[in-house]
């Protein structure tokens, strides 16, 4: 959980620096993990497609060991 905070506080502070602050359509493709698929992965940050991207893996990995069997 200190690592997800440490990084909203990064991402909160970068856009105070940038002067830029996203719209609620990119907040909530990030709070779901889908702003990878719908291409809104530079809104808050371009480095958390990879978390999200990590996140399909887990889930879609279980479904295709079972798809195996």
């Amino acid at each position: 959980m200190r690592r997800v905070t440490v990084i909203a506080v990064a991402a909160v502070a970068n856009w105070i620096c940038k002067g830029t602050i996203p719209d609620s359509s990119s907040v909530i493709s990030h709070v779901l993990l889908i702003h990878d698929v719908t291409g809104d992965y530079q809104a808050i940050n371009p480095v958390f497609w990879s978390i999200a991207v990590e996140c399909h893996i887990y889930l879609l990995m279980p479904m295709l060991v079972w798809s195996w069997r």
